[in-house]
């Protein structure tokens, strides 16, 4: 069984999914049990519709910010 995220970055993996197929719930599960066991530090989104990519926009932006502000420290 493979699985490919839709968007990975540095610290943040994305997934987007408006309607779900009958094996996606196992692969997820299974994704995330294989990130955790492997001790991986990232921050999953799992966004289903546009409000919910906005909100992960604006967390992303803000984290950004933040870590800007604190390197200009």
């Amino acid at each position: 069984m493979t699985y490919l995220p839709d968007f990975v970055g540095e610290d943040f993996i994305i997934e987007c999914k408006g309607l779900m197929g009958d094996s996606f719930p196992l692969r997820w599960k299974i994704f995330k049990y294989t990130l955790m066991k492997s001790n991986a530090k990232y921050k999953l989104y799992l966004v289903r519709n546009q409000k919910q990519v906005d909100q992960m926009i604006n967390e992303l932006k803000t984290k950004k910010n933040r870590l800007c502000q604190n390197l200009l420290k």
